[in-house]
């Protein structure tokens, strides 16, 4: 194929031409295109020679194709190349060559691949390097190294690979690292040093492995903001988790086996959702808590012991608990909530002073008690839901 449209032109696009072939020298009268979209056709090889000419584009796009050979020294032409997009396709090797000649390289998009494993030093010399997308292949291993000279990558995409294993300090030189996304693999467990070096990190995502338990060390010295661990095979958080995350204000975590729960008071959690687990007992001190889930826990009974001191909770859900009985004054120190879910519950009473205290209280969803005209004449001002 001989690119026959206007040389003149900087941003070209060629989606979805059917196109299977790019002959070597096919854009060579486009001196000043910056852009190339190729995405949606029904390419299978990237020869070299097919970018001759094309020393000002700084943006490629050939996703969506059927990829499966590139030539190593394919950019050799583009060496102002700075995102590329190969999403889409059916790479499975890279040569460890193929971006030598790209260094001013921003953004990366290999997600959607077949893609096995990477040579240490495929991503070398590519220290511009902002945004990396490896979802959607086969990696099984992340090793220390492969990302060495990524000092200024803010976001990494690894989720829905078949990753096991994360060597230690693999992440050490993403001191700007913001997201780390590692949704649906195989992880068991996260070390101590899986983080390491993570100085910038806002945003964890581990949902979907089969992590067992995470080392109170884990998330140590980092500047974590929301950590997302659903789905996972957690039985226990321990105390010190949370204490050594300063800045930890969200955190997922349902959908696990969690058995034992313990969290610091002046914890700077907001927002926790613990639902679905295993959780047969639930006492803590929230400081700053605004939203509590717990929804889908075999709780049984509340007591005194449940949540002493919580300020500033504003929602929480307790629907789904298995709850028989709920004592008068449980709530009474949670003098902040607006909206409170008790439906799906055992119980068919309510004593009819237990929202007294509660001046804040909006919303409040029940099932269908013996009682429940009563409780709900006796808090006109409230909104209630019968489930």
């Amino acid at each position: 194929m001989l690119i026959k449209s206007s040389i003149n032109v900087t941003i070209l696009n060629l989606n979805y031409k059917q196109i299977c072939f790019i002959q070597p020298r096919a854009f060579k009268n486009h001196t000043l295109s910056t852009s190339i979209s190729l995405f949606g056709n029904s390419l299978a090889v990237l020869n070299s020679g097919c970018l001759y000419n094309l020393n000002n584009l700084t943006k490629l796009e050939i996703g969506l194709n059927k990829i499966q050979f590139i030539d190593y020294d394919l950019l050799k032409d583009v060496p102002n190349l700075q995102e590329l997009d190969l999403q889409g396709n059916q790479i499975k090797f890279l040569d460890k060559r193929i971006f030598t000649y790209t260094l001013n390289l921003e953004q990366l998009e290999l997600q959607k691949n077949l893609i096995e494993a990477l040579d240490l030093t495929t991503f070398n010399g590519l220290k511009n390097l902002r945004f990396l997308d490896l979802s959607g292949n086969k990696l099984k291993t992340i090793q220390n190294g492969l990302l060495s000279d990524q000092i200024i990558l803010q976001n990494l995409l690894l989720y829905n690979n078949m990753i096991s294993t994360i060597e230690p300090y693999s992440f050490g030189n993403l001191s700007k690292l913001n997201g780390l996304i590692l949704n649906s693999n195989r992880l068991t467990e996260i070390g101590p040093k899986t983080f390491y070096g993570l100085s910038s990190i806002v945003e964890i995502q581990i949902n979907y492995n089969l992590i067992e338990k995470l080392d109170s060390e884990t998330f140590l010295f980092l500047p974590i903001q929301r950590l997302h661990a659903s789905y996972n095979r957690l039985t226990t958080i321990e105390y010190n988790l949370f204490k050594n995350s300063k800045k930890l204000t969200l955190a997922y975590l349902n959908g696990n086996k969690l058995e034992k729960f313990n969290v610091d008071e002046n914890s700077t959690l907001t927002t926790l959702d613990v639902s679905s687990n295993n959780l047969k007992f639930f006492s803590q001190n929230f400081t700053k808590l605004t939203y509590l889930n717990l929804n889908k826990n075999p709780l049984s009974y509340l007591n005194y012991s449940f949540i002493q001191s919580a300020p500033n909770l504003v929602y929480l859900n307790l629907s789904y608990c298995s709850l028989y009985h709920i004592e008068n004054f449980v709530f009474e120190n949670l003098r902040s909530i607006q909206l409170l879910d008790l439906s799906n519950n055992l119980f068919d009473f309510l004593d009819e002073t237990i929202f007294v205290q509660l001046n804040q209280l909006k919303n409040i969803m029940l099932s269908n008690l013996s009682n429940v005209q009563q409780v709900i004449n006796t808090y006109r001002h409230i909104k209630f839901s019968i489930k």
